[in-house]
């Protein structure tokens, strides 16, 4: 996991990068540094306990770095996330997202942080959290049946941006 952004408080461009702790066998201590280009300086961040170590980029909402990760402590996926003004790690709680076999991804709508739950590869319920740091504020906006030939696979087809107008473009391939 990874991410490049601007920290407004500090008026300074860093870099956030998740690593396996290459001391445990099995890699359940990941190591979070964060690089600062105004110090010249690379931190350690505080551990946590993580399964799965995703290559995906950071969503950045709230002046955070956001990731789905698997913790090993629970069932699922958790949303995990640096905070770049005091260089913490943390969790964002999440709804209910209901039964079923379903992926999902972070993004970002507008200024909020959202999650695009995939169901069964032919639709993409979209939540988003309308008051950062509250659980309940989360909201499901609108379910997306998505065009595809669910054949295909999820990775062909996958949820890519709203306009303003709320139209929706989807990537392909």
């Amino acid at each position: 996991m990874y991410g490049f952004v601007y920290d407004e408080v500090h008026g300074d461009y860093k870099v956030v990068a998740g690593f396996n702790n290459e001391s445990y066998s099995y890699s359940f201590l990941v190591k979070v540094k964060m690089y600062s280009l105004n110090s010249d300086s690379l931190t350690s961040l505080e551990d946590f306990k993580s399964e799965v170590l995703g290559t995906e980029s950071g969503v950045f909402v709230n002046g955070k770095l956001h990731w789905a990760n698997s913790v090993y402590r629970r069932s699922g996926w958790d949303i995990i996330s640096v905070d770049l003004a005091d260089r913490t790690c943390g969790e964002v709680e999440q709804p209910y997202y209901g039964e079923g076999d379903f992926g999902w991804t972070l993004g970002v709508l507008g200024t909020d942080l959202a999650v695009f739950c995939k169901y069964q590869r032919i639709q993409d319920d979209v939540w988003v959290l309308k008051e950062y740091g509250v659980k309940e504020s989360w909201i499901k906006m609108f379910t997306i049946d998505i065009p595809c030939d669910p054949r295909m696979g999820h990775k062909f087809c996958q949820f890519f941006c709203m306009s303003n107008k709320g139209e929706v473009l989807f990537h392909f391939g």
